[in-house]
């Protein structure tokens, strides 16, 4: 699955269960991040879905749903696991497509909203930003910060009180810089960095076709990201342009130097390229905890 492919998961996402009165296509657009208002609401919906569940499992609150929860219930089958941090991860803007699915389900289940009213209630709900975008695609934590992607992490002081998530896919990271033209290709990740702000955008190449090579390489480039709200999936799978490449430093990789274009008018504005081709094995596209042990 290509990136432009995995921004129409999010923009034609359907579901579908009959039990449950509900199918229909919708569409994720929003653009939802920790740093954006309304998080206590999202939280507020999250803890209100949760403690039914809790009711119905008769544990004492949300916090007591474990990782991997069953429900007994007609309208459900009962060997169908369900995942608690991917529930938070949809209402926290970092959902999978699944992730979002099942939120949605349990929402019209736990009468959050009428089974009529799920698309309205999906869409309403449910977004991301650009480094859960790249995250998801890539099949690794998207809670990563930007930062990570580029540097990692020294130790795990500073990713204390992270999510599990974070902790099982950080050995993963940083991925090496491009030292090539010649390995951009579909999943090479892109760092937006500048002199304003250090590794501010994350996204992922879906394709790049040289024009030029040598000293002054070009080449036409799509990007796939979600760096915006956009009800059309132009607005996360851009189309191709021409791009002239530049072997530099940039203000967040400091003496390493990097392949680079620049994009915007500050003289210090840059996106570079790193290279996400260790992460090709990894089993999913749109990070699950269904296959990485509940956490």
């Amino acid at each position: 699955m290509n990136p432009f492919d995995f921004v129409s998961t999010y923009h034609k996402l359907a579901v579908h269960d009959p039990k449950l009165g509900i199918s229909f296509t919708g569409g994720i657009w929003m653009y939802v991040s920790g740093s954006t208002g309304g998080k206590e609401v999202r939280n507020g919906e999250y803890n209100a879905v949760m403690s039914a569940i809790a009711v119905r499992l008769k544990l004492g609150g949300p916090s007591a749903v474990p990782a991997t929860f069953y429900l007994n219930d007609p309208q459900i089958d009962p060997t169908e696991p369900f995942y608690q941090p991917g529930i938070r991860r949809a209402y926290a803007g970092r959902g999978s497509a699944d992730e979002i699915r099942d939120a949605t389900r349990l929402a019209v289940l736990t009468k959050r909203c009428k089974p009529y009213e799920a698309k309205t209630y999906m869409e309403g709900w449910f977004g991301q930003d650009c480094n859960s975008f790249a995250g998801n695609y890539q099949g690794i934590s998207p809670n990563h910060s930007i930062r990570a992607w580029a540097k990692g992490y020294k130790d795990n002081e500073n990713i204390s009180g992270a999510t599990n998530d974070v902790y099982v896919t950080e050995g993963l990271l940083p991925l090496p810089v491009v030292t090539d033209p010649a390995q951009i290709t579909t999943g090479t990740i892109i760092i937006t960095d500048s002199a304003e702000k250090q590794f501010r955008h994350i996204a992922v190449v879906n394709s790049y076709v040289p024009i030029t090579t040598g000293s002054k390489p070009s080449g036409t480039l799509e990007v796939a990201e979600w760096g915006q709200a956009g009800k059309d999936e132009s607005a996360h799978a851009r189309k191709a342009e021409k791009v002239d490449l530049l072997y530099t430093e940039t203000p967040g990789m400091g003496k390493t130097k990097v392949w680079a274009f620049k994009d915007g008018t500050g003289k210090k504005h840059f996106r570079f390229f790193l290279d996400a081709s260790k992460l090709d094995s990894l089993p999913c596209r749109g990070w699950h905890v269904g296959n990485q042990d509940g956490v």
